[in-house]
């Protein structure tokens, strides 16, 4: 049986150890989350990459379980494979504890996965001095809790676990983003409607977010190449649906971003090859009062896609856009800093174009702010992985430098370690 804490505090215990929890007291909500945007943000806010500095490294074993205790057996593993939570990561803002969430499961939508999140702690050291060697971390799982639908029964990766004639028995779920918030439930979006969806401390869901149609496919398959046109002239493409999600600090809105543009926005060319470069950024209200927009925001090739957004407390997010390679081959791994202040709502544009925008549209802008590729780093090279997914703020060190988690999604490879590292961000100034 799963070993599943019915509540966050529960599987948290006593493990504050950092100056941000002895400065801000017990508590973890999203006020303290925001507490450390809030102070993040001035530390960066003009910053560059080259005062960014990789402090600390860890991984979580390939072959690893967790502690579900699912033996089921499930292509060359059992259902209790610790795999693939890199896919998104949140920070609790409580000692050195984080929520981190495993995509489908193996097999691209082959297996009967059981969906699920893992709190896991990652020891991030409170003093580390300014241009200290890299250090190495022990990460720690905690819980683990299964995903279930409104009536409890498991959600699964399984492509082929839909219903045209009655949608509400849909189990299929390929969940990629992930955000705290304030009473503790978590926000997760997922690639398959896609869906942005509330779920309990217990994994339950308990209420789905309103997507507009243009981002759902009318008609829904279990084999990617019949989700496409001509049976779908619209919505996302297959396994390129919501692969971020972001939570604005006053808790107003959420902002799920597409991996790639949606089919109507030229996605692809006449060959069925990926052409398309303005994506849509979804802006989902979470209070009555906030009406919801959509932001462009233009691929650098339309060969790569967004794999993260975080937002920032100034209304900015940090983005992760990035190829496809892996190893020696990845030419495009970067973490940008992303302005919306003079973007252009295109809620009610039907179609955008493949490349360039007309003048009467303005994508957001967006600034290097961390090339992962960097020597400076020492991460690229042939073990390089491709798939850099997850985003989250950690505590704030010593000195005053915010961290930034970023982790790994392995696709739960027996030979590739689920990776994660640390950065510290510059105070404004420096």
């Amino acid at each position: 049986m799963a070993i599943v804490p019915h509540d966050w505090s529960r599987a948290i215990g006593n493990h504050a150890r950092t100056s941000l929890e002895r400065n801000a007291g017990a508590g973890w909500h999203l006020s303290l989350v925001a507490g450390v945007s809030l102070q993040a943000t001035a530390l960066w806010a003009q910053s560059s990459p080259l005062g960014v500095q990789l402090i600390a490294k860890g991984s979580f074993d390939a072959r690893a379980e967790d502690l579900s205790g699912l033996a089921e057996p499930m292509a060359d593993m059992t259902q209790s494979r610790l795999g693939g939570l890199g896919s998104a990561i949140d920070y609790t803002g409580r000692g050195d504890t984080f929520v981190m969430l495993p995509d489908r499961g193996p097999g691209d939508g082959g297996s009967a996965y059981k969906c699920r999140v893992q709190v896991v702690e990652i020891p991030i050291p409170c003093s580390i001095a300014p241009g200290a060697p890299t250090i190495h971390v022990e990460p720690r799982l905690i819980a683990t809790h299964l995903l279930t639908g409104e009536d409890g029964s498991n959600l699964v990766g399984n492509s082929g676990a839909y219903s045209i004639a009655t949608p509400q028995a849909t189990r299929r779920y390929d969940p990629e983003g992930l955000r705290v918030l304030t009473d503790g439930t978590l926000l997760i979006s997922e690639e398959y409607g896609p869906r942005v969806d509330r779920f309990n401390a217990s994994g339950k869901r308990i209420a789905a977010l309103t997507i507009p149609a243009l981002f759902v496919v009318a008609t829904p398959d279990g084999s990617p190449e019949n989700e496409l046109p001509p049976r779908n002239a619209t919505g996302r493409q297959p396994n390129r649906g919501f692969e971020g999600l972001a939570v604005s600090p006053d808790g107003t809105h959420a902002l799920a971003v597409p991996q790639s543009p949606l089919i109507q926005d030229h996605a692809l060319d006449e060959g069925g090859e990926r052409a398309g470069r303005n994506i849509r950024l979804l802006e989902l209200p979470l209070a009555e009062d906030r009406r919801g927009r959509q932001l462009v925001y233009h691929l650098e090739s339309a060969n790569y896609g967004l794999s993260e957004a975080l937002f920032l407390a100034d209304g900015a997010l940090l983005v992760i856009e990035r190829d496809g390679k892996k190893g020696a081959e990845s030419r495009f791994k970067r973490i940008h800093r992303v302005d919306l202040t003079n973007a252009t709502d295109v809620a009610s544009v039907d179609s955008l174009p493949e490349n360039k925008l007309p003048t009467e549209i303005h994508a957001v802008d967006k600034s290097l702010l961390i090339d992962l590729l960097d020597p400076e780093f020492r991460l690229a090279g042939d073990e390089f992985p491709e798939k850099i997914e997850g985003l989250a703020l950690g505590p704030v060190l010593a000195d005053g430098r915010a961290t930034l988690i970023v982790t790994v999604d392995n696709d739960f490879k027996s030979t590739q370690p689920s990776d994660f590292w640390v950065f510290a961000l510059p105070p404004g100034g420096r």
